[in-house]
């Protein structure tokens, strides 16, 4: 055979005319070439699925995003409708009826507030009256323990301070 003829390999590619191992060797390696790749897309078509999952995870997240947005809208919605009908309507009611209330609150405030002034006035004149008519000893507070009591002293307060702090019973010995 003459060197002018062409082969056509299993690829379909034509091997150059020449000697006859070269046109073994490049048959082969282009051959066994094209199967690798051949295998490389049927392998990526058939188990590299990140094309595929990265598509779902795109409608995934669109969807979501979509949802959660209606959702917010819906929940703000409701939101505006009822900062709406507080202004609108309690508002209102809660005022007049305060101001209507408020009144009456006021005038009771004020009575109990003379009442009570009264009470205190009355307090500090039977005091008073006390005071100018009483010869009893005072009374005294005393730790017993852990409590603290009210008794009727032995002595009036003049004599406690003559006695323990020794303040002289006439003020004409103090000396100067």
């Amino acid at each position: 055979m003459s060197g002018g003829v062409t082969e056509t390999s299993v690829g379909g590619e034509a091997a150059l005319g020449g000697g006859g191992k070269k046109r073994d060797s490049l048959g082969t390696s282009g051959s066994a070439q094209l199967i690798i790749k051949d295998l490389g897309e049927i392998h990526s078509r058939l188990l590299d699925h990140r094309p595929v999952i990265q598509g779902e995870t795109r409608y995934f997240v669109k969807e979501f995003e979509e949802k959660r947005s209606l959702r917010e809208l819906r929940v703000l919605e409701n939101l505006k409708n009822m900062i709406h009908e507080t202004n609108e309507h309690t508002l209102p009611k809660c005022r007049e009826t305060m101001q209507d209330n408020l009144e009456e609150v006021l005038q009771r405030l004020q009575a109990a507030n003379d009442a009570v002034c009264r009470l205190q006035q009355r307090e500090q004149e039977r005091k008073k009256e006390q005071c100018r008519t009483d010869t009893s000893l005072p009374e005294i507070m005393v730790l017993e323990g852990n409590y603290l009591l009210t008794k009727q002293a032995e002595t009036t307060v003049p004599d406690i301070l003559f006695k323990y702090f020794n303040f002289p019973r006439n003020p004409e010995k103090i000396i100067p």
